[in-house]
């Protein structure tokens, strides 16, 4: 009786479709009009190739310049291209206004040379970024930046480490912003962040964000080809030997 008790606790706020239960974080984007279909994806091979930019603005800049970059952005796509997240890929639809008005926004025009000098290395080693619809590379890439991207590519797999999460971070931030969600109270203080993973309840506050970040990719394959996606994995088997069990590992 106690065991269940426990799983009536544990399901109380599950909605039930047929016979199977949808935890909140999942059915508050249906309940917001979005069509949302959840299936398995793979976090090292997938996800983790649309955030790297984000982990290369993110120290660059520094997380709190990267943010107003980030959210910027996000509010502006989202008057015209709803729903937009910070994804790589999300910008290969975003329309040619949303660009204009991005590339004139002060905030992208006050930071246009920091981000092309710490970009500019990933856009020309992979030449179909849909990122170059925002911003030219300026220079030849290193050959060294090839490993550089195996490095970054070790540190966002692990899924509880800053880096990670400031990512995940700026992508469920810069969606809230952009009316596209809403996020959970635990989630309410955007600076809670910053001393990530020196804060209460760390490792409940990384589940989360994870789950957010979850289901706005969900949300954005939808109807998507992946593109971007194909085209990473194609260059770095071209540029070295990277073979993909190579690159799930987790340090």
């Amino acid at each position: 009786m106690l065991y269940l008790r426990k799983i009536k606790q544990m399901l109380k706020n599950h909605k039930k479709v047929g016979k199977k239960f949808i935890a909140p974080i999942n059915y508050c984007f249906q309940d917001k009009g979005l069509n949302v279909k959840y299936h398995w994806t793979s976090y090292e091979l997938m996800r983790v190739p649309e955030i790297i930019w984000i982990d290369i603005i993110s120290e660059g800049l520094g997380n709190i310049a990267a943010s107003s970059l980030f959210s910027e952005i996000s509010v502006i796509v989202n008057k015209y291209d709803k729903p937009f997240f910070l994804f790589n890929d999300c910008f290969r639809k975003i329309s040619d206004k949303s660009i204009k008005e991005i590339q004139n926004c002060n905030e992208f025009k006050s930071r246009r040379e920091e981000v092309k000098h710490l970009l500019s290395s990933f856009l020309r080693l992979y030449p179909n970024n849909p990122l170059t619809r925002i911003i030219e590379p300026t220079h030849p890439h290193n050959t060294d930046f090839v490993s550089e991207i195996r490095q970054i590519m070790f540190k966002l797999n692990n899924r509880s480490s800053k880096r990670c999460i400031v990512s995940l971070a700026h992508i469920a931030y810069s969606a809230a912003l952009g009316g596209c969600t809403k996020l959970p109270p635990n989630l309410s203080e955007p600076s809670i962040i910053l001393n990530y993973p020196n804060i209460p309840n760390h490792e409940k506050i990384a589940s989360t964000l994870r789950m957010v970040s979850n289901a706005l990719f969900s949300i954005k394959n939808k109807n998507s080809t992946n593109a971007w996606n194909k085209h990473f994995w194609s260059i770095n088997q071209k540029y070295s030997n990277w073979k993909v069990k190579n690159i799930i590992e987790i340090n």
